[in-house]
This record gives structure tokens, C-alpha cells and sequence, in this order.
């Protein structure tokens, strides 16, 4: 999970780790790695870069979940 000090609000924190927002980041991660980078892989330049991008973002989501 990943932790934060301030809340979308900027009031402080009374707990380090922000569930909701952790929770939105992975599905977030899931979304740009599957639907749209891999997608657009293949007319870009960079195809094996964006393809890693794509594993370490879908890796990075479970890790949070």
C-alpha cells in the first residue's frame, strides 16, 4: 500500500494509509496497463519499453491490492 500524509483536502492524516485512495490507484494502474498502453503498443516506437511499463504498472496494482 502506499502511504500518505494529507488527504485529497489537504487536512493531515490521522492513520498513514489512505484505502480508498490506495484502492483507486491500482484499479487506475490495471486500467492505463491493459486498456491503453498495450493497446497503443503496438504503433509506438518504443513497443518493448511500453510493454514493460505495462508489466511493471500491472505488478505495482497487485502489490497494492
Amino acid at each position: 500500500m502506499i502511504k500518505t500524509g494529507f488527504r485529497p483536502s489537504d487536512s493531515p492524516n490521522e492513520l498513514p494509509y489512505n484505502i480508498p485512495g490506495n484502492a483507486m490507484m491500482s484499479s487506475y494502474l490495471n486500467l492505463v496497463a491493459d486498456k491503453i498502453l498495450s493497446k497503443v503498443s503496438n504503433t509506438l516506437i518504443f513497443k518493448q519499453k511500453s510493454l514493460e511499463l505495462s508489466k511493471k504498472m500491472n505488478e505495482y496494482s497487485s502489490k497494492i491490492r
